[in-house]
Formats: structure tokens, C-alpha cells, sequence
């Protein structure tokens, strides 16, 4: 949980964000019982509170790695640049978090403060591939740790990279406009009858409780397994490999 939230760029430890979690849960669960006025309403909108603040880290850190990765090819740019300019990695580095914006900029923030702390800049590297959670990312740094160990010019190899990698970025940005309207549609389908379910059972709970009784309970248990089903197979259909 912490390094999800690392990786989210969000400024709570992982106790606060349990203690959020576990309040926005009980509020939806006494929300739910005072509108239904039965506690199974309230277990049913419960569930709902859980689960937001989880979805809400999700999409903060898949944004924040989309951003990283767009500014992947600025960044070696200017990382072959002060190379070949004759500054060493380390004062590269430097230089990448001081020109370039965020996230970028204050992640190398922190893999310089590491370096500060005693770690070796390759470790800070491996540090920050593990936070991000980027394949191109990942390439870059064992790259250079190859090239640490190997020799040989690390600005032509990067310079190399970069070509690579911003072919990459330009592709998946138009994969991911061509499947935006899948992936939504899969979302909506998804979270649609959860949600008609939770509004239902606040309104009347009893109406939808006649579904759990031992004769019907195959009607639940049949939609679960279709609704997993349902959004496996558009997660697979809309996600292409670059």
C-alpha cells in the first residue's frame, strides 16, 4: 500500500489512508441504513466505500505513469545532451530534475536525495523503475546498469533508446484513443449493475432480498459470474500489446 501510494504521488502513509477507508465505509454504511432503513441497505452501499478510495489510488497512479512515460523521450534527450556534453549520470540527472516538469522532475528529486542517503545511483534507478512501473522505464535503467558494468558510450546507446521509445509512446497513445470508447463501455458495463443493485436495496431492500431466498439464489450468483466474465473479455479485447 505505501508504494501504491508512492507511486500515486499521494502524501498520506498507509495507516492514514486504511483509517479513510475504514471511515468512508462506515459513513456509507450508515448512509444506506438510515435511507433503507435496514441494515442490509447499508451493508450493500458499504461495499461501495471500500472499494471508491481503492479505484480513486488506481487511477491516480495509471495517470501519473502515463504522464512519466510521455516525458520519457524529453527526458533522454536531455540525458544524451549533458552526456555529451561532457557532465557525468549523476549531474545528468540533476539537470533532468531541474528542467523537466513533474512527475518526472520530482522523481528524480528523490533518486538524487537517495544517492545523498549512501545508495549507488544504480540502486536509486532500480528504486524508482519499481515505483513507476513502466516497461520503457525499466529498459533505460538496465540498460545502464549494463552499460556500468560493460562500458562503452552511454549517450549513443540511450540516443538509441530514445528513437525506440518514442516510437512506442506515439504508438500507444493511438492505441489508446482507438480503444478509449471499448474500455469506458467496459467500465460503465461493469460497475452498472452493482450500482442499480446498491440503489435498489436503499430503496427497497425488501423487493431484493426475495433473490437471495434458496430457490433464487442462482440468479446472483449466475450475474456475478457473468459480469467477470463480461469485463475479462473486454479488458482482453482492448488490451494491445506495443
Amino acid at each position: 500500500l505505501d508504494h501504491q501510494l508512492q507511486a500515486a504521488d499521494i502524501s498520506m502513509t498507509a495507516t492514514e489512508f486504511i483509517m479513510i477507508r475504514l471511515g468512508a465505509t462506515a459513513g456509507a454504511f450508515v448512509l444506506g441504513w438510515v435511507v433503507s432503513g435496514m441494515a442490509v441497505g447499508g451493508l450493500a452501499l458499504c461495499v461501495i466505500g471500500w472499494v471508491v478510495p481503492g479505484i480513486m489510488i488506481k487511477m491516480q497512479q495509471s495517470k501519473r505513469t502515463l504522464m512519466f512515460n510521455e516525458q520519457l523521450p524529453d527526458m533522454l534527450s536531455l540525458l544524451v545532451g549533458s552526456l555529451r556534453a561532457g557532465y557525468g549520470l549523476l549531474h545528468a540527472c540533476r539537470i533532468v530534475n531541474q528542467e523537466m516538469p513533474d512527475p518526472i522532475a520530482k522523481e528524480f528529486s528523490r533518486v538524487l536525495k537517495e544517492t545523498t542517503l549512501g545508495y549507488s545511483l544504480n540502486d536509486s534507478l532500480q528504486h524508482l523503475a519499481g515505483r513507476i512501473e513502466s516497461e520503457d522505464l525499466e529498459l533505460i535503467v538496465n540498460a545502464i546498469a549494463v552499460q556500468n558494468e560493460t562500458g562503452g558510450s552511454l549517450a549513443e546507446m540511450l540516443d538509441t533508446i530514445t528513437t525506440t521509445i518514442r516510437d512506442r509512446v506515439k504508438l500507444k497513445g493511438e492505441v489508446r484513443v482507438l480503444t478509449s470508447q471499448q474500455r469506458f463501455t467496459g467500465y460503465i458495463l461493469t460497475g452498472l449493475p452493482f450500482g442499480t443493485f446498491a440503489l435498489i436495496m436503499m430503496l427497497n431492500p425488501e423487493y431484493v432480498m426475495e433473490i437471495f431466498t434458496p430457490q433464487w439464489m442462482f440468479i446472483p450468483a449466475t450475474a456475478l459470474i457473468m459480469i467477470f466474465i463480461g469485463n475479462f473479455i473486454m479488458q482482453k479485447i482492448t488490451k494491445i500489446e506495443v
